[in-house]
């Protein structure tokens, strides 16, 4: 492979899945509902990053195992595709899924790059 690649094929998964992570998060935003205490608001902000989090620990697991980050964005996106009561509207699956996906896969092609 191109050693011109190396560089790219080792930080634009990291780089995707810190920002399909932060896209996530902006969902946790909805979590705000005017007429509730600051506290009740912060709880429910707190649970709706839950999945912000687990695509944080996927990002350190990837930084050390690629392959093992890999393998599990691309269950992550599987998952939801499957269990996503959305199934009527490809257009989320596409949205939420496919970068899962395509982060995925950038994880899994960076260890064929640091073995050449």
């Amino acid at each position: 492979m191109n050693r011109s690649l190396d560089p790219f094929l080792r930080w634009v998964p990291r780089v995707l899945c810190f920002v399909f992570a932060g896209f996530i998060g902006l969902f946790a935003l909805d979590a705000f509902e005017p007429g509730r205490s600051l506290g009740t608001n912060l709880a429910a902000f707190a649970v709706h990053l839950t999945p912000t989090f687990i695509l944080l620990a996927m990002l350190a697991i990837g930084w050390r195992w690629p392959k093992a980050a890999g393998v599990l964005l691309i269950v992550a996106g599987c998952a939801y595709a499957f269990m996503s009561p959305a199934r009527q509207h490809l257009s989320w699956i596409a949205v939420i899924a496919a970068p899962a996906w395509i982060t995925g896969a950038l994880f899994l092609m960076t260890p064929a790059v640091r073995r050449k």
